[in-house]
């Protein structure tokens, strides 16, 4: 299991880190576009 706990320690950490990327953004910045045609920051980040 030791496995376990380093990979949901990993994808903690990377939350942590998208977490701190956005918290400032604004209702206009989560409307910007990503390389993903089509899709804005919004898309990407959320869940619905």
């Amino acid at each position: 299991m030791a496995g376990t706990a380093a990979l949901l320690d990993d994808l903690r950490a990377e939350g942590d880190d998208l977490d701190a990327l956005v918290a400032g953004l604004d209702p206009g910045q989560w409307a910007r576009p990503t390389p993903a045609v089509g899709w804005t920051i919004a898309h990407q980040t959320t869940a619905t």
